[in-house]
């Protein structure tokens, strides 16, 4: 595991396996339907889970403060974030099919990534399994008074959201200054799939579920709020044009390496040595990691005391 290898700190461990345990919901996927293409869907989001156990940055962690928060607990979930930016450099090429295969062989080999690399491998299981329709979708909230739009700062990923035949994708870096134009509303069968939070829900019920859940960053104050949107306020979706593009071999290509994600094959976990020897070859420099251990004194048992 990257923070066991990084870190090598027995009682560290134990503090992040915590959190991994209570923040990825690896194993407390849930469903309210009996809808088959739910059910279908939700399995493909536990498999993206147990393929890819990640360790991520802290922006839905402040609720476990009283429990979890130390000096070094916060200095290696900086450690963490400053981590994830690297690799993005490191995946950032312009040749779309060299950066995907990078993040996902990444993902894999580091175990570290935020909303955007588990959407990213969410959106290559799902295209794995025959799903057509599948965007990546960024989530917002719109201001009816005002007319503006709240960027949550969350991306998942939405099988069946039936765009306008004249919908334009926005063409730059989303933000809170996002027109209102382009955002966009889940149909009755639109399904979001959020693997980084550990569920596959129908976009309506999407807001009860994310109440009851606190996941979104909004809810992660010491004191949270009872719902993440504000009076007046209404959960939309804003659509991230990149991985349609993507060519259907790549996605062949990584469908053989990673067979747990195709639900016609039995969930396995034993060694894959042609995914091993794949993996070899990927990932940021050792010498790079050390300097960020350096920087956050990553270094010995006494760091975490």
């Amino acid at each position: 595991m990257l923070i066991m290898v990084l870190i090598n700190s027995e009682k560290l461990w134990g503090y992040l396996n915590k959190m991994i345990s209570m923040v990825n919901n690896t194993n407390n996927i849930t469903f309210t339907s009996r809808s088959g293409d739910l059910r279908r869907v939700g399995d493909i989001c536990r498999r993206v889970t147990l393929e890819f156990p990640i360790v991520y940055s802290d922006s839905c962690l402040a609720k476990f403060n009283t429990k979890f928060r130390c000096k070094s607990f916060n200095r290696i979930m900086d450690f963490t974030s400053d981590l994830i930016e690297k690799f993005r450099v490191y995946y950032d090429v312009e040749n779309l099919n060299k950066y995907y295969k990078r993040e996902i062989f990444g993902l894999k080999k580091h175990k570290a990534g935020n909303c955007q690399e588990i959407s990213d491998a969410t959106y290559m299981a799902l295209k794995m399994n025959g799903y057509e329709d599948v965007k990546q979708l960024r989530l917002y909230a719109y201001n009816q008074k005002t007319k503006s739009m709240k960027d949550l700062d969350h991306v998942v990923t939405g099988v069946n959201f039936k765009l306008p035949e004249d919908y334009k994708y926005i063409n730059y870096e989303p933000t809170n200054y996002m027109p209102p134009e382009y955002r966009i509303y889940p149909q009755r069968k639109s399904i979001v799939v959020d693997s980084w939070s550990g569920f596959a829900e129908y976009g309506r019920n999407l807001i009860g579920k994310y109440d009851r859940a606190d996941l979104l960053r909004g809810l992660t104050a010491a004191k949270p709020r009872k719902t993440f949107l504000k009076e007046g306020e209404e959960l939309c979706f804003v659509p991230v044009k990149g991985n349609e593009l993507i060519p259907n071999d790549t996605v062949e290509t990584l469908k053989w390496f990673f067979p747990n994600l195709n639900l016609s094959e039995k969930f396995s976990t034993s060694k894959n040595d042609s995914l091993e020897l794949e993996l070899s070859g990927v990932g940021l420099k050792s010498s790079d990691i050390k300097k960020l251990k350096r920087k956050y004194k990553i270094t010995s048992q006494r760091d975490i005391k």
